[in-house]
């Protein structure tokens, strides 16, 4: 299937390792152009490099999104790069940082808040593209209890709850907005690495409750983001999408 996304361009967040990386890589793949932001430039030096390998521009910007003014002004410079801007992926996560006052506020500001900001400040932006989509990264712990009362499931329902929304509201601009929901996703570094490593019962629990064999790659969980953000995918918006590999054991009409 043609995806039509050759010559596209997209904004994506913490896009150095784990899915934001896989993204980035799966999109220049499909010939599009990657601009990224991540907190340490060497791993920024790095990923431009391996995006430009693939024969598409790339641009990098050693960057915290908690620092909410940096993160704006460096949105507003790359929604103003030559050729605008049609595909944005807030992908930058506080991970399950816990509870307590602190993790609250990292996962408000990580999860929530940065993929509010950018999405609003970019709008304007979106609209001029005839192919415009964002994605924003959501968690299957937005409806499931499996991983305790802290702070990062809820954050990631108020996502979702956002982004049907925004959805709903900036579909006269020709403006589609997704969730895309993964499960527990397992990549050398991540989360679910150090599990398996620290607590190995309850990684082979989380890993045994996906029922296609295991937890998902970064990879797979990529490709369904290239697809949402694609003018294949032109029919769907307000949609939340789980990559879960079976893991949510829910029934959602």
């Amino acid at each position: 299937m043609d995806l039509k996304l050759t010559g596209k361009r997209a904004l994506i967040t913490g896009a150095t390792r784990g899915i934001g990386r896989a993204i980035a890589l799966n999109l220049a793949d499909e010939g599009v152009a990657i601009s990224f932001c991540a907190r340490t430039q060497k791993d920024v030096e790095a990923m431009t490099k391996s995006l430009q390998q693939k024969g598409v521009k790339a641009h990098g910007t050693a960057l915290d999104i908690r620092d909410a003014k940096a993160y704006l002004a460096w949105i507003e410079a790359e929604g103003a790069r030559e050729g605008g801007l049609d595909i944005f992926i807030p992908n930058v996560s506080a991970g399950n940082a816990g509870s307590g006052d602190a993790a609250w506020q990292a996962n408000f500001e990580g999860d929530l808040m940065h993929s509010v900001r950018g999405a609003e400040a970019l709008l304007p932006v979106l609209a001029r593209s005839s192919a415009a989509s964002i994605i924003l990264i959501g968690s299957v712990a937005a409806a499931e209890t499996a991983f305790g009362p802290g702070a990062y499931g809820p954050m990631k329902a108020a996502l979702a709850s956002y982004g049907k929304l925004l959805a709903e509201a900036v579909a006269p601009h020709g403006i589609r907005v997704n969730v895309l929901s993964p499960g527990p996703v397992y990549f050398e570094g991540g989360d679910w690495h150090r599990v398996k490593q620290q607590q190995p019962e309850l990684y082979n629990h989380f890993n045994a409750r996906c029922l296609l064999g295991g937890m998902a790659t970064a990879d797979e969980v990529a490709r369904a983001a290239v697809f949402l953000a694609s003018p294949a995918a032109a029919a769907i918006t307000g949609s939340t999408l789980l990559v879960d590999r079976g893991f949510s054991h829910a029934i959602r009409l």
